[in-house]
């Protein structure tokens, strides 16, 4: 059997593989029922009376994505949605520690960048937020360890 259409040869199904035309196999039976007239008209009209095209669905052998969680996408998986929030979480700690409690907030931010870090680089995601989060821990950490350091050599040596 051939299509109608373009001539490619046909193995079966409501569609040519190639050409992704309507193929009549048989004509349609007349049905009189007023409801599945209804379904046909609907059908018609939601898809304007074209059969769907090929190259919008991949044409032939296209297999659909699956349905439900497709963890094979890196947006989809819980392990990037927590390492990415655990990212912004870096980046705000790192900049809330030149403000308020440097030391604490320093530490946090360089533990939650280093594990988002981690699993975002083996996902191949983008990792900027959680990288400047730890540089911006780090950094406050240390002026923290300096600061402790210096208060408590003056506190030796000048007795306060």
């Amino acid at each position: 059997m051939k299509c109608n259409v373009c001539g490619a040869p046909h193995n079966g199904g409501a569609f040519c593989s190639h050409c992704g035309s309507a193929v009549n196999i048989a004509p349609p039976p007349q049905n009189n029922d007023p409801f599945t007239q209804n379904q046909q008209n609907q059908f018609n009209n939601n898809n304007m009376g074209m059969p769907p095209m090929p190259h919008m669905y991949g044409g032939a052998g296209f297999t659909p994505p699956p349905v439900g969680n497709n963890f094979n996408n890196p947006q989809n998986n819980p392990e990037v949605i927590s390492a990415q929030s655990r990212a912004s979480s870096a980046l705000v700690c790192g900049i809330l520690s030149f403000f308020f409690v440097p030391l604490i907030l320093g530490i946090i931010a360089i533990v939650n960048g280093a594990s988002a870090v981690r699993v975002l680089k083996a996902h191949n995601m983008p990792s900027g937020n959680a990288t400047t989060g730890m540089v911006l821990g780090v950094i406050n950490v240390a002026f923290s360890a300096v600061a402790i350091i210096l208060i408590s050599t003056l506190w030796v040596i000048f007795g306060w």
